[in-house]
């Protein structure tokens, strides 16, 4: 049986805005209050991100893994 992704609404919307995101977690943050989401929202979005090994750290940087940055997140669903 395929493992199941389970996401929120705005999990599922940050992973939309951020499939080519590569930067600062400040930048990170910003993009998202950009996008509506509450600073203290973003910080928490981007724990479980990271957690679900959905969001990754380089060098500093944070950026999508490269499995959600290439599959259209519909389909995951």
């Amino acid at each position: 049986m395929p493992h199941q992704l389970t996401l929120t609404e705005n999990q599922r919307k940050a992973i939309k805005l951020l499939r080519d995101f590569r930067g600062s977690k400040e930048q990170l943050v910003s993009e998202l209050q950009r996008k509506g989401i509450k600073r203290t929202t973003a910080y928490s979005i981007i724990e479980q991100l990271m957690q679900k090994k959905i969001l990754l750290v380089r060098n500093g940087l944070y950026q999508m893994s490269g499995k959600f940055r290439h599959v259209g997140i519909d389909s995951l669903f």
